[in-house]
């Protein structure tokens, strides 16, 4: 069931399909329908969101963090920035994806995922280097 109401990609506001602009800010609707880059509504009030970026950022920024958890210490300590950024962005992402502003849950759980997998991994190396000093 196509709907008939779209979403102003400028300013958000509810917009008929057939309209050639928005009456709001004027974003030509009918040039961005025919390029897909309008959230077209499943029904008349929710929108299909498009994907959520931090979700992306949070789950390169884990699987990243995985691989600095196990370099020499002098470059490892990303493996914590990234780390936490991953989880960061990966929570903000859930969050607007719960409100409906996004999609892309699969890519922010990963991101949560590989972000707290990270900061453990990396822990255990460091608390690994600590107890064995000579062999480093």
């Amino acid at each position: 069931m196509t709907s008939a109401l779209v979403d102003c990609p400028a300013c958000e506001s509810t917009v008929s399909r057939s309209a050639a602009a928005c009456p709001k800010c004027g974003h030509p609707i009918r040039d961005d329908l025919a390029r897909g880059s309008v959230m077209r509504r499943s029904d008349g009030t929710g929108a299909a969101a498009a994907s959520d970026t931090m979700g992306l950022l949070s789950m390169i920024f884990g699987i990243v963090a995985i691989g600095l958890a196990f370099v020499p210490f002098e470059i490892s300590w990303l493996a914590i920035v990234l780390s936490l950024m991953a989880v960061i962005f990966g929570g903000v992402a859930l969050a607007r994806i719960g409100r409906g502003a996004a999609s892309g849950r699969g890519m922010a759980i990963a991101g949560l995922v590989t972000g707290m997998l990270g900061l453990i991994l990396f822990l255990f190396a460091f608390a690994y280097v600590l107890n064995n000093p000579n062999e480093f």
